[in-house]
């Protein structure tokens, strides 16, 4: 099946065509002065960097439903991945990290990225992307030019222009998944005008929704983590809980003035995304617990109530224990039962007023499931598995220039706002009568920041042959509320997700590029960074060193050297919600994860940690070194590269120690190739991208943690189960009392293991070979037809993991050992009276189920050991689009 579809989309790719005449050539392309990777004004050609561009035609007939789908078509390497707790999760240029904090995203050379905790987020599901012009995507490291996070690559959104039209174009579009039940609509409205001389102006506004796949119909595969039980084989994987690729609604709308030598655009989004395809089927919504042990629980309380006599203990757990014990005498009261009784994290009120709700058995997979299931039962994900993500972002961005004879100043001011937020999805089934803190649309937690910046640049162009560029910027960062002036766990005002702090970053920087020659330039760049949290290290450096050689027209050969740092996030330099308690004051000592609920099994124990050990935290550091080149042949083009890259003093989550490690270094080898063809019928784009670990000792990279040693109890009651021994402190809170016998233990973290590479050579979270291809054919000025594959080799570095899985019975869809295939195909129309229609299939091969499963699946970034799911959610699907411009 895959061989027939490879070889059917290359056939259709070359059978006819002709482009469209407005259609850059592949001249143009390469003179094109870019927006992105420098402050100088270069082309293509000329600009030290490996270089993506995606056109707005590219972007049209491809259909792209988000961001994140439009990078992986066209963008060597590039892959995304989820991480369920967190969203969806970029990879590129040997990183894939459990958060966006590794690229940097701008729109119209505006940094999106934010301090507090996830870098850029804000659009990566967002969609809508009939506003932009061009995507420029900066394959690596870009320190110089834009400071920390600017690790593995930079992608620009450069939107659309009046270009000498006065128009309206308006877009609706409407899709179905392969069900037939689900539907998806879109709407986009664009203004061009140029209202008086001098005036540009352009306004957008968009709204998409979508119901996804529908709940249940995507599946987990492999080895799936909590609220699934850890080790516990069910071949064929199990039903999801929601709706993957659903969101109730998202938007964007933005405003674009060009006055002379003034820019002002201004922008807001609104994306939602829930999470609940990629968790586990809860098969008791109406059940707040494990409802095996409500039905135990219910038991239990009616043989206390039956011997005690007395109802009113109803409403006193605790009393009615005590009366229970006191009847029954103390021997009877063995240190199993009690143990159970006090771990659980319910009152046996709520317990038994949940058992009756468990009656009668629920259906997975066909199969009459029982409440008491070893394996089902267990699955109760306490809301978690409603989890929906939301992000809004407000900007307004100033730019002016003046020229100063032959050289230029351009000054820069832009604020940003943003809310983060985890909130409840609001889905049938389950109960809307829980208790205030398990109501539908609960804000588990919500968070933002405002961000200042001010910048001043020098253009120096009146020397021959030089280019130099002077600038300095200053940053301020106020973390803390979103946008609603909240900042609260669980709803708590007085319990902070992240601490309200204000960072500062003042950078210098100095970039220049001279021809030497006709054949011969030499760039070089320096930048400082001092940061709030960095300025007592000195601040960061990063320099840039590349010479570029043309041989003849058409033929550039770029030899680049370069430094990027990466510093942590507020949540990473301060106290965030894993620290604070419910009156807003930080915990020095250790404490559990939830200190204000009664530990139960598996609950987490957080160690406690200062604000000094917080701050001692240095910079990611990446030496990257690149050999690079285009040429144009003609109707023809190709790019290669190959990079070596050291990545040092790594970022890592360490979930024993509960927060983020500064700990580990690896060094990855990364190649490119990049193809294009193009004549008056047919454009055929392909590339192809290996990541590989080179020169890393994985094992000798454990570092050892001393840590306290606390004491858990063991019940034997069918199953063994360990619950820690608490205490409770006067103001309600729990703590874990120490081992007095062996107070300290150590812990060993390996980041560089658990979430980089296990074998040394392949990595975790990124398929070491993925091959990408693109054809557009015109059989007709009026018709264009497209196919786009995407092909990922296996992730063969998990398969060491994955046999262990797989031997006891698990199913990994041999994803480790097989080709994933993503296949999209569009039909684009143009009619009479300025219209256009688009027809689009995505997902041809996706299929949840059976053999096709694996091209559905898209992955978990890894975290930790045990986070291997799989997720089935790539389905297909179907949509229509129409466009017209007034």
């Amino acid at each position: 099946m895959q061989k027939f579809a490879l070889a059917f989309c290359l056939a259709s790719g070359l059978a006819f065509a002709q482009t469209e005449d407005e259609n850059l050539s592949l001249s143009d392309l390469m003179n094109i002065k870019l927006q992105t990777g420098s402050f100088l004004e270069l082309d293509l050609a000329k600009s030290p960097i490996s270089m993506t561009l995606i056109s707005q035609e590219k972007i049209d007939l491809s259909g792209a439903r988000h961001l994140s789908e439009l990078l992986e078509i066209y963008v060597p390497g590039f892959q995304y991945m989820y991480n369920k707790w967190n969203g969806m999760q970029w990879g590129m240029r040997g990183v894939a990290n459990d958060r966006n904090t590794k690229f940097i995203v701008l729109v119209n050379g505006h940094k999106m990225n934010t301090e507090a905790r996830d870098g850029f987020f804000q659009e990566v599901e967002l969609g809508l992307l009939g506003d932009v012009e061009r995507v420029e995507v900066l394959r690596g490291p870009a320190g110089l030019v834009y400071g920390s996070g600017a690790i593995a690559g930079i992608v620009n959104i450069v939107t659309r222009k009046v270009n000498g039209k006065n128009a309206i174009e308006a877009s609706v579009q409407g899709g179905m998944w392969k069900n037939l039940g689900q539907t998806s609509k879109e709407v986009d409205i664009r203004s061009y005008s140029t209202p008086a001389t001098g005036h540009e102006l352009v306004a957008t506004l968009g709204w998409k929704q979508s119901d996804g796949v529908g709940n249940g119909n995507s599946r987990l595969y492999g080895n799936p983590h909590w609220p699934y039980p850890s080790g516990k084989p069910n071949p064929g994987g199990v039903p999801a809980d929601g709706s993957a690729w659903s969101t109730p609604g998202n938007w964007r709308s933005s405003l674009d003035w060009n006055w002379n030598r003034l820019r002002v655009y201004m922008r807001g989004s609104r994306q939602v995304s829930e999470a609940g395809g990629l968790f586990v089927k809860d098969p008791w919504p109406t059940v707040l617990g494990n409802p095996g042990d409500a039905v135990a629980a219910n038991a239990k309380w009616n043989s206390v109530v039956d011997s005690i006599g007395k109802t009113g203990n109803l409403l006193d757990a605790q009393g009615a224990w005590k009366s229970w014990t006191t009847r029954i005498g103390a021997s009877t009261d063995t240190a199993g039962a009690r143990a159970a009784w006090l771990s659980d994290s319910l009152s046996l009120v709520s317990l038994r007023n949940a058992a009756p709700k468990t009656a009668g058995s629920a259906l997975i997979d066909g199969k009459s499931v029982s409440p008491t299931d070893p394996l089902w039962s267990q699955t109760e994900s306490w809301a978690t598995n409603r989890r929906e993500y939301v992000s809004e972002n407000l900007l307004a961005d100033a730019t002016w220039s003046q020229p100063v004879g032959d050289n230029e100043v351009k000054l820069h001011l832009a604020w940003d706002g943003n809310t983060n937020r985890i909130q409840r999805e609001m889905r049938a089934g389950y109960a809307e009568t829980y208790a205030n803190d398990e109501r539908n649309s609960f804000i588990e937690e919500t968070f933002g920041e405002r961000r200042y910046t001010l910048g001043a640049l020098y253009l120096l162009k009146s020397v021959p042959k030089l280019q130099l560029a002077a600038g300095y910027e200053l940053r301020i960062d106020e973390i803390g509320d979103d946008l609603s002036g909240r900042n609260a766990q669980a709803e708590k005002a007085t319990h902070k997700i992240v601490s309200d702090v204000t960072y500062y970053n003042n950078a210098v920087y100095a970039e220049g590029f001279y021809d030497v020659s006709d054949i011969l330039g030499v760039h070089a760049g320096y930048r400082w960074d001092g940061h709030t949290r960095t300025i007592d290290l000195g601040g960061t450096h990063n320099g840039k060193l590349a010479l570029v050689y043309q041989p003849a027209k058409g033929h550039s050969i770029k030899l680049i050297g370069q430094t990027s740092s990466n510093n942590g996030s507020a949540d990473n330099y301060e106290f965030n919600r894993n620290n604070f308690n419910d009156n807003n004051q930080p915990y020095t000592q250790v404490h559990f994860e939830k200190p204000g609920e009664k530990p139960g099994l598996g609950s987490a124990i957080v160690y406690g940690v200062t604000e000094e050990q917080l701050h001692e935290l240095k910079p990611e550091k990446v030496y990257s070194f690149e050999l690079t080149s285009t040429h144009q042949f003609n109707e023809a083009s190709v790019a290669p590269s190959i990079s070596y890259n050291m990545v040092r003093d790594l970022f890592a989550w360490d979930q024993k120690l509960f927060r983020i490690v500064n700990v580990g270094e690896y060094n990855h080898l990364d190649i490119d190739l990049e193809a294009s063809w193009k004549n008056r019928w047919v454009s055929v784009g392909a590339n192809h991208g290996v990541q590989m670990v080179v020169n890393t000792d994985v094992d000798g990279q454990a570092t050892q943690f001393a840590i306290a040693r606390y004491t858990r109890d063991t019940l034997v009651d069918g199953t063994v189960k360990q619950y820690p021994v608490y205490a409770q402190m006067p103001d309600g809170s729990y703590i874990p009392v120490v081992n007095s016998a062996s107070p300290t233990t150590t812990t060993t973290v390996n980041p560089v293991k658990t979430q980089i590479t296990a074998d040394g050579s392949s990595f975790l979270s990124l398929a070491s070979n993925v091959t990408k291809f693109w054809v557009d054919v015109q059989p007709f000025p009026w018709m264009t037809i497209h196919t786009d594959m995407r092909v990922f080799w296996g992730l063969d570095g998990r398969d060491s993991i994955a046999a262990v899985d797989e031997a006891k019975g698990m199913d990994y869809a041999n994803i480790t050992r097989d080709a994933m295939v993503k296949w999209n195909m569009g039909l684009q129309f143009k009619l009479p009276a300025a219209t256009k229609l688009s027809l689009y299939a995505y997902d041809l091969l996706g299929e949840s189920e059976g053999d096709l499963a694996i091209h559905s699946l898209r992955w978990q970034q890894r975290g930790a050991d045990d986070h291997s799911d799989l997720f089935a959610v790539d389905q297909r699907s179907f949509a229509a689009k129409i466009e017209k411009a007034f």
